[in-house]
């Protein structure tokens, strides 16, 4: 359980360190939510953003999810030694964070199990 918990904190600490730009160095557009500390307690996983991520920037699950995070600040619960490595879709357009993690596992083995205003729980 500790070693689950490490991973996801780990990955998605590194969130904040990341920036809107992929390897090959194209920036993502992306438009992230207000970062003050009042409006941050008010967010939740239901806002909608827009969001353009392409699956040729970021194929993998762990890689999406810490996009998304970072830019939601909605907590995404997953195990990334059983998820991390799952190929997922682009995420065109305005949408709640999760409807952007539906349409990026639509047809793959994961899926959400759980969610709340401030977490999304995917297996």
């Amino acid at each position: 359980m500790n070693t689950k918990l490490s991973l996801l904190f780990g990955a998605l600490a590194l969130s904040g360190c990341s920036s809107m730009h992929s390897e090959s160095g194209a920036k993502q557009n992306l438009v992230p939510p207000p970062s003050s500390p009042a409006l941050i307690e008010h967010r939740s996983c239901n806002d909608r953003y827009d969001y353009h991520l392409s699956n040729q920037d970021f194929s993998r699950f762990d890689e999406m999810a810490q996009q998304l995070a970072h830019a939601s600040g909605c907590f995404i619960r997953t195990d990334l030694a059983k998820t991390g490595d799952v190929k997922v879709h682009s995420v065109e357009g305005k949408m709640s964070i999760l409807e952007a993690i539906k349409t990026a596992i639509a047809g793959t083995r994961l899926q959400v199990v759980h969610h709340t205003p401030k977490t999304i729980t995917i297996e």
